[in-house]
């Protein structure tokens, strides 16, 4: 991650970024976090997805 300097300009998708990243440091409390995946694509180049999960069991659902 970079360090974003004093004046640096903010978009909508960067400031929802750090509110996961928020998110991620207190999964134990929440029992959340996020999940990061990867792909490459044909061409070579890698996409990654953020994604917001939980874990919970349900014992009865299997």
């Amino acid at each position: 991650m970079r360090i974003l300097e004093k004046n640096a300009e903010f978009h909508r998708h960067t400031i929802y970024s750090f509110f996961l990243l928020k998110i991620k440091f207190i999964r134990y409390d929440i029992g959340m976090y996020i999940r990061r995946v990867t792909r490459k694509n044909k061409d070579g180049t890698t996409v990654a997805y953020l994604q917001l999960a939980h874990n919970e069991w349900d014992p009865k659902a299997k």
